[in-house]
């Protein structure tokens, strides 16, 4: 069994920071104690753990205040007097959430959230959800594991409009007969990865030991995108694979 010792703050957050979804056992021998443990499935475990340790933070508004949160975890980060009746009050609520001020970081290894453009959105029934702006999402259901996949969604739609970007950039460099210095393709992305010319790269999640290799030698921001390649618009038709490189490169001549 290997013991991970955790850092003050995570004792903190485990300590009643943050709340955690799981099954908490306590001593059989005395099951009023404050003390418990989190069990998983041997499936599910790794997926906690990696969640508990690196999963981005959504941001979610609920009628009695607002949320950071995981799939397996998530705190309180202000309190609400009622819900948010208009769109002036979501707004000035958002504009208000600074990180630590009063966004609380509930990773045991990350930084604390911020604000983006897709992940902060209103969560429970609602009549504002048509007058909401595309950085404010909005969805129903208040379960957890719902409230989650609904984030993943939008992060990555997201990102595959960054993505998407990246292609624009490359097609026009190919109308204008310039050396593209964005490129497409698992061969051709080998061959800037081997070469170190490979800046950043939007790849599918189904291209694990691509992903695996290039995050192992660090210095290439990757950005995996999941969901079905038919619905991920022009980054599925291109094969779920783009990147940058460092600069404009012929990737034939390395061979």
């Amino acid at each position: 069994v290997e013991v991970v010792d955790l850092t003050k703050r995570q004792r903190g957050l485990v300590n009643g920071g943050c709340e955690f979804v799981g099954l908490k056992v306590k001593p059989p021998e005395d099951p009023t104690s404050k003390h418990w443990c989190l069990v998983y499935s041997e499936d599910e475990a790794q997926k906690a753990w990696d969640d508990m340790m690196t999963s981005e933070a959504c941001i979610y508004m609920t009628t009695d205040g607002v949320y950071a949160a995981t799939r397996y975890k998530r705190a309180l980060c202000k309190g609400l007097s009622g819900p948010l009746k208009t769109l002036k009050d979501v707004e000035a609520c958002v504009s208000g959430l600074l990180p630590d001020k009063p966004l609380k970081n509930i990773s045991l290894g990350n930084d604390p959230p911020s604000i983006t453009s897709y992940n902060t959105f209103l969560v429970g029934p609602s009549n504002l959800g048509p007058t909401l702006p595309p950085t404010i999402g909005h969805i129903v259901s208040t379960s957890t594991g719902d409230i989650y996949d609904y984030f993943l969604k939008r992060k990555s739609a997201h990102t595959v409009s960054e993505a998407e970007k990246l292609i624009a950039i490359m097609l026009s460099d190919i109308a204008k007969g310039q050396t593209a210095i964005v490129s497409t393709g698992k061969k051709e992305a080998a061959t800037a990865f081997k070469n170190s010319l490979l800046k950043k790269v939007f790849v599918h999640e189904s291209m694990g030991k691509f992903i695996n290799a290039v995050r192992a030698e660090g210095g290439v921001e990757v950005v995996v995108i999941t969901g079905l390649l038919e619905e991920l618009g022009q980054f599925g038709q291109y094969g779920g694979l783009v990147f940058e490189l460092f600069y404009r490169a012929d990737l034939s001549a390395f061979g």
